[in-house]
């Protein structure tokens, strides 16, 4: 390679590395996004803990928990009684039909075989919730509300979409994927 043509080549992956980090920069959620505290049906919930969801190089989302008491574990939030709400804000704007791919791919890859065939149609309707929007903007919010006796029912942009899955297992399985 002669050095002009290797001179191109780093030019242009130089380009194309300032461009990608570029890319990657996403908005940072607001700290109004995650409140203190929230309500979910009777219950008053303190936010447990936060983080961001990667893809390769790229925030994607962060998500927040929120519980009536501090957990550390998933064997924990599964036992902990009372109402509980996973609250994402999208870091950039995500195709709406690959959410809900990812989401399919997340509760299948971080549950039992025997309990995502039993948990299909749930899991269908979620992931339909997803694509029948174009696109989450970056800034929009999204999550799990869990109230026991209720289920689980997905909220965008603070409105409550769907049905209400009713199986308590559900809301454990999702959170599996985080």
């Amino acid at each position: 390679m002669t050095s002009r043509l290797r001179a191109a080549c780093v030019g242009l992956l130089v380009a194309l590395l300032g461009a990608a980090s570029g890319a990657v920069r996403a908005a940072e959620p607001s700290a109004a996004a995650f409140p203190a505290t929230v309500t979910v049906g009777q219950d008053q919930l303190a936010l447990n803990g936060k983080g961001t969801r990667v893809r390769v190089i790229v925030s994607l989302y962060e998500a927040g928990l929120y519980t009536k008491r501090p957990v550390r574990s998933a064997d924990e939030l599964a036992k902990l009684d009372g109402a509980k709400r996973l609250h994402g804000v999208a870091l950039r704007d995500l195709d709406a039909d690959t959410m809900g791919r990812l989401f399919v791919k997340g509760i299948s890859e971080n549950n039992p075989r025997e309990d995502v065939a039993r948990m299909l149609p749930a899991i269908s309707q979620i992931s339909g919730l997803f694509t029948q929007r174009r696109k989450l903007k970056s800034g929009d919010t999204f999550g799990f509300d869990y109230i026991p006796g209720q289920g689980t029912k997905m909220s965008i942009n603070g409105v409550m979409q769907g049905d209400w899955v009713k199986d308590p297992a559900f809301f454990p399985a999702v959170m599996r994927m985080w």
